[in-house]
Formats: C-alpha cells, structure tokens, sequence
C-alpha cells in the first residue's frame, strides 16, 4: 500500500480513545452486606461512563449486576458537591443509591440467594434534592445524609437531613453551615458526629468535627464541638464498638493523625507519627481506616520517606504493629452493614 502523507498530528492512530478506556474499569466503594455478600461500583466506560453497583453473593457464586442495563437509564452516582463520593449505602436486605440523571434517591432489594428487586425511586421527583454519604438509623427506619438542595435561587443550600425510608420524607437535622460532609450514627443510635466547614476553607484547610445527642423521636440536642481550632482540618469520623469517637486530624503539627475521643475524656492522639492517615477529601464517603468490633484498627498511611510505596496496613490496640500488603495500592477499606 502506498504512504499517506498527513499534516503533523492529523494522521490516524489504530489506537483510539475508545480502544484505551475500554478495558479500564473503576472499581470502588466496597461494602460487605450483613449476609456476607460483597457489593462494589464499577464504572463503565463501554457503557458511556455509567457506574453500576454490582454483587459478589457469599456463596461464591458469580459476580453480577444489581444495577439494571444501559436502558434503564440508572447511574449510581450522586453530584453532592458536584465530585461526588457516598454514592449509596446497604440497609437490611436492600440498597438506597442516588441516581445521576434525576439525583432521586432510589431503593432496591437484595434477597439473600435471589435475584435484585427492580429500583423504585424513594425521594420525590423534581425537588431540586442530592443526597450522599448516608448511614442507615434502622431504630427510626430512616438515613441519615448530606443533603443538597438546589431548589432556589443562587448558590445550594446543604444540610444534614434524615429520609424516612417509608415515605421519602426529608426532614432537616443540621443546617447553618456552608458545607457538611460524614454524618455518622453511634452504634446504639443514641449520637451523631458530622463534619462542617465555610467558604472560602477546602476541608483540607479548615473543618470542625461537632457532635450531638440523638432523641428517641430523632431529633438532635447538645450540639458540640469535639476538635477543630482555627486552621485544623479534622476530617472522616468513625465510631468505635465502645462509643469513642474516632477521626483524623492535622493539630498540631500539619500531619493528618488518627485521634480518639473516649467516653467522657478530652481528645487525644492514637498513635503519633510524621505520616498522612487521610487524603484531601475531594469525595464523600471515603474511608482510609476501619475500627472492627473487637476495638482493633485498621489503618493505611502514606509515609513520606517511602515515596512511591504503600504505606503498611496498621494494627492498633492493643499493639501497634504492621501488616503485609503485597498490593500495588490500597486506599478505603470496605464499610461492614
């Protein structure tokens, strides 16, 4: 065949967009049912970039979709701060998940060894709503979420706000503050800790962590603050089994540390060390440490002296130590229902 001359950078390549983000499907936020099964996102770039949830069944049965097909027009993927994160959340025998197209919160079943249920939309149409980053408060059959409201004029209005999983009703919870992210119930329900911050700040810059007593009827009272001076980041709250409270924070030497508020006791550090126990909270819903239930930690980090390398799992309480990981990269672990 004869040479084709072309103009530089107006030849055509074999090798397309099309053909390089084909085969690169993103997997995230990992959950582990309380049945055992394993339930991720996968994004698909053959299917114009939607994200699906999909299931692993205990059983070891073949992964498959939860998320109907392309047709159905269902993308797990909430536009809560426009990045996103949180995208949706594992209850009893069902999954609560933003779509992207309307923002709608929707619930789907998920029998044990059956098939998924067709999703049925949760929250109202065309209420100007997003939602991310839930908890499921079984005790007052509702989730608890950041809240975005695009209803109004000018810039959206977030809160902290609880969907009734009955009805779809959203009632506020926290409001007052430019943004809030990490809403996260104790494990007997009785309180709830959430992230804040105002503009100009990033939640890199300059975050508090509050706190507050949750009634039997759900609502909140003694609001307070746990950590964040002026300047401090304080990101990605956790509950331990025993009621403490458990976060990252730059005080007060600018590494982001892991802290601990123990029942009735100031603050104070977990383990101390020139090391990054979180990332710039770009996304909702991350979690870069996990409290097990037998009060156990464990945590990735990213150690500056080893540049290029994955920092160790850690292990803490009752003794530091730290773990293999033969990986390339592990950033969240999974969340536990």
């Amino acid at each position: 065949m004869a040479p084709v001359e072309r103009q530089f950078g107006e030849w055509e390549s074999p090798i397309t967009s099309d053909l390089i983000t084909s085969a690169s499907k993103s997997l995230g936020a990992v959950s582990f049912a309380a049945n055992g099964d394993l339930l991720w996102l996968e994004g698909r770039p053959t299917e114009k970039g939607r994200v699906v949830l999909v299931r692993r069944p205990a059983d070891g049965v073949a992964a498959s979709d939860v998320t109907p097909g392309p047709d159905s027009g269902l993308n797990v993927r909430t536009r809560v701060q426009e990045y996103g994160g949180g995208d949706y959340v594992l209850g009893q025998g069902a999954a609560y998940f933003s779509n992207f197209g309307d923002q709608r919160l929707y619930v789907q079943d998920l029998p044990a060894g059956g098939p998924p249920s067709e999703p049925r939309p949760l929250t109202a149409a065309d209420s100007g709503l997003r939602f991310a980053d839930a908890n499921i408060d079984a005790a007052r059959n509702r989730l608890v979420c950041v809240v975005e409201d695009h209803s109004g004029e000018g810039e959206a209005v977030t809160t902290i706000g609880a969907v009734d999983l009955a009805s779809g009703a959203v009632t506020t919870l926290v409001s007052g503050r430019d943004f809030y992210a990490s809403p996260r119930l104790s494990p007997d329900g009785s309180k709830l800790a959430w992230v804040t911050w105002q503009h100009p700040n990033m939640p890199w810059d300059d975050t508090q962590l509050w706190m507050a007593d949750v009634a039997a009827d759900g609502t909140l009272s003694n609001n307070r603050k746990v950590a964040g001076a002026e300047g401090e980041s304080v990101v990605l709250p956790q509950w331990g089994p025993d009621g403490s409270l458990y976060f990252v924070s730059d005080a007060p030497d600018g590494w982001w540390n892991l802290k601990v508020q123990k029942p009735g006791r100031q603050v104070e550090a977990v383990l101390p060390m020139a090391a990054e126990f979180a990332a710039p909270m770009w996304l909702l819903g991350q979690k870069p440490f996990a409290v097990l239930s037998s009060g156990q930690i464990l945590s990735v980090f990213a150690d500056p002296k080893k540049a290029g390398e994955l920092g160790p799992l850690w292990r803490a309480a009752p003794d530091p130590s730290g773990l293999s990981a033969a990986l390339c990269s592990v950033s969240h672990f999974p969340r536990m229902n």
